[in-house]
């Protein structure tokens, strides 16, 4: 994600956790993070709540921007990439989606026949990506923990692969 600008939409415990992660590994020097909600305020307090934290930790970095679901166009049009946390409806109506620069990839959070974000991504030729990699990726992770605790094995990515390819 170095130098990229990434455009958030949403900002409960989903965009809480997946902001905290892109951060904690940094966007380069020109990259932003914007936040945008429904309710503007939730972004606000999300934002602050970044730029406090990391402020004390010593790192320094760019604001991130925060808005309502009203600034959309405004950053929608120049985002590298387009995270939907929200679970219902799309973020983004196709007239607008179909305004947005290819090289944009759309990112929703959801995954299977609920990721319309996703899907209104492809029918407006993007790049897109639902959430079953955070599925399989949090399922992953339950397993090396259950695996430790429950047998004291450790969990290698070859099991890892070979159990994935019997799932799917």
């Amino acid at each position: 994600l170095e130098d990229k600008k990434l455009l958030c939409i949403g900002a409960g415990g989903s965009a809480t956790a997946i902001t905290y992660e892109i951060l904690k590994n940094g966007l380069g020097e020109d990259g932003e993070l914007i936040v945008l909600n429904r309710t503007p305020e939730r972004a606000y307090e999300l934002g602050k709540r970044w730029d406090n934290l990391f402020k004390q930790r010593g790192l320094i970095r760019r604001k991130v921007i925060t808005g309502g679901l009203s600034d959309i166009e405004k950053y929608a049009l120049d985002s590298d990439i387009i995270l939907s946390t929200v679970t219902s409806g799309y973020p983004i109506n196709e007239k607008l989606a179909e305004r947005i620069p290819g090289k944009t990839t759309f990112i929703d959070i959801r995954y299977g026949n609920k990721a319309e974000f996703a899907k209104l991504g492809i029918k407006t030729g993007h790049k897109a990506i639902d959430g079953w990699g955070m599925v399989v990726f949090g399922v992953e992770q339950a397993a090396r923990l259950a695996f430790r605790k429950s047998l004291g094995l450790d969990f290698d990515s070859k099991l890892s692969d070979m159990l994935l390819k019997k799932v799917i």
